[in-house]
């Protein structure tokens, strides 16, 4: 399974933290894995671009962890639209995929 925790401080998503493996398919053909991937990565791609804030980023094989200081509303924008497609992913197949906050 695949749990990506977001992390808020003073009411504000300040990042997550996502790891495991689906187990849908077989590596390589594991469209939830993919799935998930493509969006965490896609976000990250896109607040370090669009937005001001300073970021850490830590991954390794199936783990992402990733924070922003000094959030501004493009970051905080971006952020909602992960966990809102991430909860998306977690309706359809919430055996492989799980979101939540901590």
């Amino acid at each position: 399974m695949i749990t990506i925790t977001f992390k808020s401080e003073d009411g504000e998503c300040r990042g997550f933290d996502a790891f495991g493996h689906a187990g849908y398919a077989p590596e390589g053909r594991d469209i939830i894995c993919a799935a998930v991937s493509a969006l965490t990565q896609g976000t990250v791609s896109a607040i370090k671009e669009l937005s001001s804030c300073k970021v850490t980023e830590e991954g390794g094989s199936g783990s992402l962890k990733f924070r922003i200081y000094n959030p501004d509303q493009t970051a905080i924008i971006l952020l909602a639209g992960l966990e809102i497609a991430l909860q998306d992913i977690q309706t359809e197949y919430g055996t492989y995929v799980e979101v939540c906050h901590g």
